[in-house]
């Protein structure tokens, strides 16, 4: 059977496209293209882009872009070309800082912005307001 690279390549030239059109037409880089028809996945960062590359490039060729990840899938499972990435992102240890940063990238700033004004303008009318309390009266 075919692998995924030369199924890709086998079909872009029955096709009559040139790489330069692939290229074109699926936004993926001359060289990535190159790869995937070399079946050499050593030219991506992590196994996502591999699989994402290969659905666009299926689809663009008018192949069955599942059947293409399933059998990508199926040829990378034994290898361990992008395990280490994993494995080193996942044992990071994250601190406090860490953690509040997250939080505070998942803040809708908008929202948040809003409110800040809008306490801030009832502050605002609060203090301009006349006093309703009373004074003593002053002892002569």
């Amino acid at each position: 059977m075919a692998t995924t690279g030369q199924r890709l390549r086998t079909e872009r030239e029955r096709r009559g496209i040139s790489v330069a059109q692939a290229v074109e037409g699926t936004h993926i880089k001359t060289d990535h293209v190159l790869a995937m028809e070399a079946d050499d996945w050593s030219a991506f960062s992590a196994h996502v882009y591999v699989r994402g590359f290969v659905k666009t490039y299926a689809r663009f060729l008018r192949l069955d872009e599942q059947e293409m990840a399933i059998q990508l899938d199926r040829e990378l499972s034994g290898q361990e070309l992008f395990e280490d990435s994993q494995s080193v992102s996942l044992g990071l240890r994250r601190g406090m800082l860490d953690f509040v940063m997250m939080k505070l990238a998942l803040l809708r700033w908008q929202v948040v912005l809003v409110v800040v004004i809008g306490l801030g303008l009832i502050a605002a009318v609060w203090g301009l307001l006349p006093s309703t309390v009373a004074k003593a009266p002053s002892l002569p």
